[in-house]
């Protein structure tokens, strides 16, 4: 429960306020406005402006009738400026950590320790949505009382077990809003197998700024462990509270 607790406590993270921000701004003698970020000026020539979907247009000095500097707020400025991912391939490399919770068939509560290394790839669909599959090895251990069976009867004693294992999955992601540190949703559907096997589920909610990427979740995976007849556990689920960081690459315009 210790671990439990101290893993609630790293996850919480307070993000920043992000105060109104300054963009430029070209009046053009026809009645357009463009906004973005001015590249290059030439006085009494030419002026060059990118604008927030990275289009970059050039204007006559004489079709300009003035440049100006204008407070943005908040979403503007977060369209104007952060990179989106956009269709193609996409991967992410990521570390996890995490403190297990729940209770064995026994009604004994356990708190696996765990850490793994994961590797996705696959496509970005849209600026919402990523499809890819991956693979993530892991490694468990725990220090508590266990029960051993004997021909006499049953009794507990101190056990210190560990576990490798490898997951492999399928995994979904949805940027739900798009912001200058963007929230996502993400799925990951599979099975894992080593020291222990089954099935292998993990949601996580995080945010993204720029390729990094911080999150929280959890990770469920039924399975047991037994070593030569002897009884150890037989945890129904090993879930396990988690945290982790990420970087992703590719599908950037």
């Amino acid at each position: 429960m210790k671990k439990l607790l101290l893993v609630i406590g790293l996850v919480i993270v307070s993000i920043s306020a992000i105060g109104q921000k300054v963009q430029d701004v070209v009046y053009l003698k026809n009645g357009s406005i463009v906004r973005g970020d001015v590249l290059e000026l030439t006085p009494g020539e030419t002026i060059k402006i990118e604008t927030s979907d990275r289009s970059v247009f050039v204007y006559d000095a004489n079709d300009v009738v003035r440049v100006v500097k204008e407070k943005v707020d908040y979403e503007d400025y977060d369209r104007s400026k952060i990179r989106h991912p956009r269709r193609g391939y996409r991967g992410f490399a990521d570390m996890t950590i995490g403190a297990g919770f729940g209770y064995d068939k026994y009604g004994r509560e356990y708190d696996f320790s765990r850490i793994s290394l994961s590797t996705v790839h696959g496509i970005q669909y849209n600026e919402k949505f990523f499809f890819g599959a991956g693979v993530a090895i892991q490694s468990w251990w725990d220090g508590c009382d266990y029960l051993y069976e004997y021909e006499g009867g049953v009794r507990y004693e101190d056990v210190y077990i560990d576990a490798s294992t490898v997951s492999i999955f399928a995994d979904v992601r949805w940027d739900i809003i798009a912001m200058r540190c963007t929230p996502y949703l993400d799925l990951r559907l599979g099975g894992y197998f080593g020291d222990v096997g089954g099935f292998y589920f993990r949601p996580t909610l995080g945010g993204r700024f720029r390729h990094f990427n911080v999150y929280f979740g959890v990770e469920i995976q039924p399975g047991e462990i037994e070593t030569e007849g002897v009884l150890r556990g037989y945890k129904d689920s090993y879930n396990t509270l988690i945290m982790g960081i990420a970087f992703d690459w590719g599908a950037r315009h």
